[in-house]
């Protein structure tokens, strides 16, 4: 008998993108839905860009239709991409509901993951809180921060040069989305 068995990736985050994505959960007071693009290098998942492609409530975040048609594009020009889909547990969600969400995926969010893995084995889904990340997937993936990552600057300004290029040829607004800071 052959078992074979499926590595478990690990997500590399630039720190860049970490304080990013971080600061949109400690600063703001709603909640931030979004999307991390990387080409795969083996196991490893080396993130080149986070694009916010949403803002709502603690109970319901959205990424919006055009946001998402911009995403779809860019996959369809550079197929060696994929993405790992995030939110985050704001500063404000976590002062109105409670300190549980500030380390834990709510009820709701494990709801829409395991959705999400019945339609795509290799889904990965990162939570960003102010003191925190969590990650689910089927392979138990887990999440490295790094401050020299290879590469990076050139692959994250080629892939913001592509998308900021799509976003003008199809008439989408890829700036900061309203929301409110906590202060």
């Amino acid at each position: 008998h052959i078992i074979v068995t499926k590595m478990a990736r690990t997500v590399v985050l630039p720190r860049e993108i970490d304080r990013k994505a971080t600061n949109l959960a400690a600063r703001l007071q709603e909640e931030v839905h979004g999307t991390l693009l990387y080409s795969p290098i083996q196991a490893l998942c080396p993130i080149d860009y986070l694009l916010v492609t949403g803002i709502g409530t603690q109970s319901h975040v959205q990424a919006l239709p055009r946001r998402l048609d911009l995403l779809n594009e860019f996959f369809r020009k550079n197929p060696s991409y994929r993405y790992v889909e995030f939110h985050t547990h704001s500063a404000g969600t976590i002062r109105d509901c409670g300190e549980y969400f500030a380390r834990n995926f709510s009820g709701g969010d494990n709801h829409t993951i395991e959705e999400r893995f019945a339609d795509d084995s290799s889904y990965i889904h990162i939570l960003f809180t102010p003191i925190t990340k969590l990650v689910a997937s089927r392979d138990n993936s887990k999440v490295v921060v790094m401050d020299d990552l290879p590469g990076y600057g050139e692959r994250s300004s080629a892939v913001s040069t592509a998308i900021n290029t799509i976003a003008r040829n199809i008439g989408v607004d890829v700036g900061s989305l309203p929301a409110t800071q906590i202060r």
